[in-house]
């Protein structure tokens, strides 16, 4: 007989996927295609967060080292970096920003406005300061910079101040554990945390903190 694929089938394979010691992650990205195909299943979407909180509580946690770079390596490295890379690498590190969103943006009175992972729109209130860094590098208020260039730049002057200590070179999106790992020590909830680095489920901050 055919089994209709509901939240309680989804709960019994989660927690049994989860005392056979696949991880939390693992498990978490399998409800998720199950929520992609909500609409044609029998499942209520709502409810699959709650069967991750249930997971969570008896699914291993990946235990990995921190991907976050150290702020003042991070600074050093802007201090070698042309004009635009240090402006992209500053947007990421002191407002979250995915590469593409600190490459490829448009300023308006201080207002950054790019389109963010999954074709949704971020605002950032810049400073003034950084406001005005960006504008001579403006064309019809767009902001533009090879990730490519950007990505390589950044490696090469990282790599020249990093010292044994620092964590290794973890990519652009080493920045973004940074800027989650900052805003936990300045106080800031892990849900604050999630909505200014554009997450659209909050679990995914736990892959930043560690």
């Amino acid at each position: 007989f055919p089994v209709t694929i509901n939240n309680q089938i989804i709960t019994d394979y989660a927690i049994q996927r989860a005392k056979e010691g696949i991880s939390y992650k693992t498990i978490s990205n399998q409800i998720s295609n199950f929520s992609k195909a909500a609409n044609s299943l029998s499942i209520n979407k709502q409810e699959l967060q709650s069967i991750r909180e249930q997971i969570k509580e008896i699914a291993p946690i990946n235990t990995q080292e921190s991907r976050a770079y150290s702020n003042h390596t991070l600074n050093l490295a802007r201090q070698l970096q042309s004009p635009k890379t240090a402006i992209s690498t500053q947007l990421q590190q002191e407002y979250g920003l995915r590469m593409n969103e600190a490459t490829h943006f448009r300023l308006n009175d201080n207002t950054l406005t790019t389109q963010g992972k999954g074709g949704y729109t971020i605002t950032k209130e810049l400073t003034q300061e950084l406001g005005d860094k960006i504008k001579p590098y403006l064309t019809n208020q767009k902001f533009t910079h090879s990730n490519s260039t950007y990505e390589k730049e950044l490696r090469v002057t990282y790599e020249k101040v990093a010292t044994k200590s620092d964590t290794k070179w973890n990519g652009t999106h080493g920045i973004r554990h940074t800027y989650a790992q900052t805003r936990l020590e300045q106080g800031a909830t892990k849900e604050e945390i999630s909505k200014e680095m554009g997450h659209h489920r909050q679990e995914i901050i736990e892959t930043y903190i560690r």
